[in-house]
């Protein structure tokens, strides 16, 4: 049993804590928001400019539907 205890502590102590304030955690969801939006961006252009020119493989249609889908997940 303390060979597991002293296995526990080395774990937690190797692990880098990281305290923020309120402003400083603001920030970085902010931050994070921003990256987000620029990302969903990026793909909802990428999934109109695949489905521009019709008639398109079913694969590319699915394609197009994924990179929208994940542009909403980063939007939630």
């Amino acid at each position: 049993m303390i060979e597991v205890s002293i296995v526990v502590y080395a774990l937690q102590a190797s692990q880098k804590i990281v305290i923020v304030s309120p402003e400083e955690q603001a920030l970085l969801e902010q931050q994070k928001a921003e990256k987000d939006l620029k990302e969903a961006q990026k793909l909802n252009i990428q999934a109109k400019n695949m489905v521009k020119y019709q008639p398109l493989p079913l694969a590319t249609w699915e394609e197009a539907e994924a990179k929208l889908l994940e542009a909403i997940q980063l939007l939630e």
